[in-house]
């Protein structure tokens, strides 16, 4: 009996673990709940802690000149002057700044679609690249103007960690949520490909591990951004030999000349025959749409379908993978999307909403950007590039500049708005491709390209904004020669950014490379927890992290 009931003792440890693996994503969920619990616990007694003893420290507290020279700059100071007064906006007035940002946002959007990537797309093709080198190039900064231009104004305007918060808590956002959403989403469980997300996210690791090396000291200097360009290029390098090592990896090395002459559907890479779309505005042209985290469409400029026979030639990268952009000869033929007319309101109830609520803005849009995807304007895309990069530079600095009065009237530090409303904004080009790429069968495609814009965000939204801004101050009347991070709450972050990428790879193989809504479920509670913990470092309630505003600094001394 002894032995029977070691058996059955066995039998029920055994049934408990398997249990315990089945159900490992609830289990995983209750032990970060557990643990975003106690850091919650360990906040508010630290924060009691603190209140405390505020009295006591502040009548003790002797200001001296190194101690202002520590504190972190107003940013406030560096805008023109708000419309509204001090007190206006803090009796509701604040809300008429967020829902001019709200519309900003989506100004941006239509800029960066209807004009900026479309000019890319065109410049990129006048200098013949081949598809991996212009999906690397014009098409990621396509995809990530908002981010760029947004980290650019807060390095050259600003003088608060702005930037450097915007581009990690965007990367957060698109590892997270964007690929959180895409699992809720799906109506059946998706296997997907991993070697295109692996990488993406494994060159995304080695550059936030170098992004962390280079601020840890919260010094950047000219040597330090230009490593990140560099950086930036040998990324450039892998995407122009993509084709060959996905086929070594999928072991299709032997097949490489026959495989090159037509789509593979196992290839991570190459394009789903599915997803094969006939264009609207194109006769006997097809889009095919490749698995590629910056969307490369192929064009076929002939489609028999009596005999099969297709003649097929490259094109370029898509900045959006939800459309469908195609090279006839030497011009990029007008696909399905749709052009604003000022005299022609669209039929459709919720298009018609829309269409009245951006119509100031689009109306200006039409005026002063030639688009260069109508017939008359096809040759004028350097014009549209010009001129759509003066909208979006412009757009970014007044967002920027709301974003620092919301921040200043709400006592947020610039960090935490960068983490948050900038990171959110700035991601719903992401959001929208994700949800359109998703519903059409493609969430492997989102998800790379997800990623593959984050890394674009490290090396180029951040390394070029620096080296410029670093070649600027090394005359001595304009200051130091290099750009200082105010913060020591974004090295932290950082860590926190690339363990969160390391938990994410490691939950997508644990979940056998599956979206299902439980995933889903728990990257969104990752996502949530990860900003609160970053946030709750920049608002200094585990230590000292960031420095003081120099204005409150000031206050004190006079009192």
């Amino acid at each position: 009996m002894s032995d029977a009931n070691k058996l059955i003792q066995q039998s029920n440890l055994l049934s408990f673990f398997s249990l315990l693996f089945k159900r490992r994503k609830i289990v995983l969920c209750i032990l970060f709940s557990f643990i975003f619990h106690n850091y919650f616990s360990y906040a508010q007694s630290t924060t009691i802690q603190l209140l405390s003893t505020s009295s006591s420290y502040n009548k003790s507290l002797s200001i001296n000149d190194e101690w202002v020279n520590k504190c972190s700059p107003v940013s406030i100071d560096e805008f023109p002057p708000d419309f509204l007064t001090d007190q206006q906006k803090r009796h509701g007035g604040i809300l008429l700044h967020i829902i001019i940002i709200c519309y900003l946002f989506a100004t941006l959007e239509i800029v960066c679609d209807d004009y900026f990537a479309t000019a890319l797309e065109r410049i990129a093709f006048n200098f013949n690249l081949t598809p991996d080198v212009a999906g690397a190039t014009f098409m990621a900064m396509a995809t990530s103007a908002s981010e760029f231009f947004t980290s650019l104004v807060g390095v050259f305007f600003v003088k608060s960690d702005i930037a450097l918060g915007t581009i990690v808590g965007s990367a957060v956002f698109n590892i997270l949520f964007v690929v959180a959403l895409c699992a809720l989403i799906t109506k059946t469980v998706c296997e997907l490909d991993a070697y295109p997300i692996v990488r993406d996210a494994g060159f995304y690791c080695i550059a936030v591990a170098v992004l962390y090396i280079i601020i840890r000291d919260s010094k950047i200097y000219w040597y330090e951004a230009m490593a990140l360009v560099l950086l930036y290029f040998v990324y450039i390098i892998i995407m122009k030999f993509n084709d060959r090592i996905s086929r070594l990896v999928h072991g299709q090395q032997k097949n490489y000349n026959e495989s090159e002459r037509k789509p593979s559907v196992n290839d991570g890479v190459n394009v789903p025959l599915t997803s094969i779309a006939l264009d609207e505005h194109t006769t006997g042209s097809v889009s095919i749409h490749q698995n590629h985290p910056l969307a490369r469409s192929v064009s076929e400029s002939a489609l028999n379908t009596g005999d099969g026979d297709r003649k097929s030639h490259a094109s370029s990268h898509s900045y959006k993978p939800s459309k469908k952009r195609l090279r006839d000869g030497q011009h990029i033929v007008a696909e399905a999307t749709e052009i604003f007319s000022p005299t022609k309101p669209p039929k459709k109830t919720h298009k018609l909403i829309k269409w009245i609520l951006l119509y100031p803005v689009r109306l200006l849009m039409h005026i002063t950007i030639p688009d260069c995807r109508t017939a008359v304007f096809r040759d004028y895309y350097y014009l549209t590039f010009v001129m759509s990069t003066i909208w979006v530079a412009g757009l970014a600095y007044v967002l920027v500049w709301l974003v620092v009065i919301v921040g200043y009237t709400l006592n947020i530090p610039d960090s935490v708005m960068g983490l948050t409303l900038l990171a959110a904004g700035s991601s719903t080009e992401e959001i929208f491709n994700a949800v359109v790429m998703t519903r059409r069968g493609h969430p492997e495609m989102a998800i790379a390209g997800s990623i593959g814009s984050n890394v674009f965000d490290i090396l180029m939204g951040l390394g070029i904004p620096w080296l410029f801004r670093n070649l600027i101050r090394s005359t001595p009347p304009v200051g130091p020669d290099y750009v200082e991070v105010y913060s020591k709450g974004l090295q932290y972050s950082t860590i926190i950014l690339f363990a969160s990428l390391a938990l994410f790879l490691l939950t997508f193989f644990l979940n056998r490379c599956r979206l299902t809504k439980s995933y889903g479920v728990f990257l969104i509670v990752i996502w949530f927890t990860v900003i609160v913990v970053m946030c709750m470092l920049e608002l200094n309630i585990f230590g000292e992290f960031h420095p003081k505003p120099c204005h409150r600094v000031r206050l004190i001394q006079n009192d």
